[in-house]
């Protein structure tokens, strides 16, 4: 059964296959049959292809199916078909004949540019060996100029010429040895006589300058005109070393670069004669110092303090304090280092200048005081050696000078050095750490001497005798007064610490020799210096490091002199209070009606305590106790009244309490009553 085809050119009409004409087959057959191979392959499928279109147009694809020929065509497809697959692999492999003949294109390319590179090179070579003939025969007379030249000598114009000529050596041979030419017989032979003289010329450097660094102290002198100046100042040996040694500045550059071994021999020597030079300097600077020091002694030992400090002596002339002449020495040493500092920077070229820069001009370096010189650690180490054991000796000599006039003289010091570390903080390392260890010293020599202190009086004992007021309490007001005389803001940091080291060992000195002592005077030992370390302080000082201690002071004075009334009270009017003491005792667990049912607080009791305690007047209680403030305490500072004072408050609040205690126990008054106890010892303590 047919299927109806739509029909293109009428979509609603539909073509029956079996109206396909005999004529439209005929031609089929007719165009395979003119097929005889396939080299026409390409015609053939584009000619099938449109007859199949046709059939397809007229649907007469199931005719063609049913017909015999129709094999025909599937069997001519299929030989097609295979043609094309053979005639794929053919050009597939053609393909890959055509990549590798570009390959061999490109490799052929490469080769041509190599060749090209090389007779360039060839050329170059050619020039290069052209050229190094004429140099070596420009370095000839240089090396002649090398071989022969003395070094001993300052002159600019003859160091010049020197320099040039060993800069062209050097030049010439790192030129060569980069060209890779020193295979060359002519060319290694000469290399070998170059490296050669360059070898001999370091020795000669190297010999040369250790001799001239240990001549130093005669290049050390000033020419007469400079030397007869009045205005010389105290560096100027050490400006005329250094303006004729940084001649050779370029050769110390050349050195470092070249030959790292001997430039640290250089230097190494450098350090060591410079060191010698200075040690030599410091001292007769610090000699002529000294001299003009004037010598007095004043006591420093605590305990034998004069109540009064002395006047300051008039200074004879060209005279001057001890501690006046530390700080110019100090300001004497500064300059040193600077100057010394900007030379090292110059001459071992820490600025890391390349030694091909130098041009022979061989001027002095007039712009060395106004070099600024960045803080660099080998600098600060190597100037740390060329100072070494020159100034930090001559300043502790100084220091033992102070310390043996006047102990306090040292705190004048430390001041004076925290003033100079906080001016040369920021700017020079060696400067700053050798006044960081002068500060330690000093801080050292001050603390022995404050230990020493606190030896003196903790080795002395309480004398049995009543003594008042120990001699540590009594002088240490007068060695706060002499230390705050002298120091200032600088040294107010070492003088409290001396201050609270002396303090806490006087307190705990003071607490264990009345522990030990007598317990008849115990209170009264306490109170009385307590109240002489507080009172005497905050009237005459503003110290803020000491304000926990005196109120520590305080606290302890008044406990202790509560104490010493509270034993006067018990003694003299022992009646009342024994008998109102018990009743306090009792009263936290029982009630007043609770504590007169015992029968050693009934009524009786209480009327027989009144009795005896009214037999003796009250005036005589008053004046007994009186007479033992009197014998106690020391009428030198004060206490005698202050503590008659205390005891007419004390009584009224006890006798006060007590007469509460009666009333509310037995509904009566004490006998006397307050107002009258009152109005007595108003008459008696005004």
């Amino acid at each position: 059964m047919f299927k109806p085809t739509l029909n293109e050119n009428n979509p609603n009409e539909f073509i029956d296959s079996r109206s396909l004409s005999t004529h439209d087959i005929k031609n089929i057959d007719s165009l395979l049959g003119k097929t005889k191979s396939f080299d026409q392959a390409d015609d053939i499928v584009k000619q099938l292809n449109k007859q199949l279109h046709n059939l397809e147009k007229t649907n007469i694809i199931e005719l063609i199916k049913t017909e015999e020929a129709t094999r025909e065509i599937v069997e001519r497809l299929e030989e097609a078909q295979k043609e094309l697959s053979e005639m794929q692999n053919l050009l597939n492999l053609f393909s890959g004949k055509l990549n590798s003949m570009r390959r061999n294109i490109q490799q052929i390319e490469k080769d041509n540019n190599e060749r090209a590179t090389r007779t360039t090179n060839r050329g170059k070579v050619l020039e290069d060996i052209s050229s190094l003939i004429t140099r070596f025969n420009d370095t000839e007379q240089d090396c002649k100029i090398i071989e022969n030249q003395n070094l001993d000598t300052t002159k600019p114009l003859e160091l010049s010429r020197i320099w040039l000529s060993i800069q062209k050596l050097s030049l010439s041979i790192k030129k060569e040895e980069s060209l890779g030419l020193l295979k060359l017989n002519a060319v290694h032979t000469k290399i070998s006589r170059f490296n050669e003289l360059e070898t001999i010329f370091k020795g000669n450097l190297v010999e040369f300058l250790i001799k001239r660094f240990e001549n130093i102290d005669q290049l050390s002198r000033p020419k007469n005109n400079e030397q007869n100046s009045v205005n010389v100042s105290k560096t100027k040996k050490i400006e005329f070393v250094h303006k004729q040694l940084v001649l050779y500045s370029c050769f110390i550059a050349w050195l470092k670069d070249l030959d790292q071994p001997k430039y640290l021999e250089v230097q190494t020597k450098y350090i060591h004669e410079m060191r010698n030079l200075y040690r030599k300097q410091f001292h007769k600077l610090f000699e002529e110092l000294k001299n003009k020091i004037f010598k007095e002694e004043r006591k420093a030992n605590i305990l034998q303090l004069p109540p009064t400090i002395p006047h300051e002596k008039k200074l004879p002339p060209n005279k001057e304090k001890i501690t006046t002449i530390f700080e110019k020495a100090l300001n004497e040493i500064a300059p040193f280092i600077f100057l010394e500092q900007k030379f090292v920077h110059i001459f071992f070229n820490f600025c890391d200048t390349k030694w091909q820069e130098f041009n022979g001009n061989f001027k002095e370096i007039e712009e060395m005081e106004s070099l600024q010189v960045p803080n660099s650690e080998k600098i600060s180490q190597l100037l740390e050696q060329i100072f070494e054991g020159t100034i930090l000796p001559q300043l502790e000599i100084l220091i033992e000078k102070a310390n043996k006039m006047d102990n306090l003289f040292i705190l004048q010091m430390i001041g004076t050095v925290h003033r100079f570390i906080v001016i040369y903080r920021d700017h020079d390392l060696v400067l700053l750490r050798l006044l960081t260890e002068c500060q330690i010293e000093l801080q050292k020599v001050f603390s022995v001497y404050i230990d020493s202190q606190i030896r003196i009086f903790e080795e002395s004992k309480i004398p049995g005798k009543r003594c008042g007021i120990f001699p540590i309490f009594i002088k240490f007001p007068l060695f706060v007064e002499r230390i705050e005389k002298i120091i200032d803001s600088d040294s107010r940091g070492s003088a409290d610490h001396g201050y609270l080291k002396i303090v806490v060992r006087m307190f705990e000195w003071l607490e264990k020799e009345v522990a030990e002592s007598n317990q008849k005077y115990r209170n009264i030992y306490l109170f009385e210096n307590y109240h002489h370390f507080f009172s005497s302080l905050e009237k005459s000082f503003q110290i803020p490091s000491l304000d926990p201690y005196i109120a520590q002071a305080k606290e302890k004075y008044e406990k202790n002199f509560r104490s010493y009334i509270n034993s006067l009270i018990r003694t003299n009017f022992s009646e009342p209070a024994d008998f109102f003491m018990k009743i306090d005792s009792l009263l936290p667990s029982h009630t007043y009606q609770e504590v007169t049912f015992q029968s050693s607080f009934s009524m009786g009791a209480f009327t027989q305590m009144i009795k005896k305690f009214s037999n003796k007047s009250i005036e005589d209680r008053i004046s007994l106790s009186f007479k033992k403030i009197n014998k106690d305490i020391h009428p030198s500072y004060g206490l005698r009244e202050i503590a008659k004072s205390k005891l007419k408050i004390m009584l009224l609040e006890i006798f006060q309490h007590w007469e509460n205690i009666a009333f509310a126990c037995y509904e009566t008054q004490m006998v006397p009553s307050f107002e009258i106890f009152k109005e007595i010892l108003d008459q008696m303590i005004k």
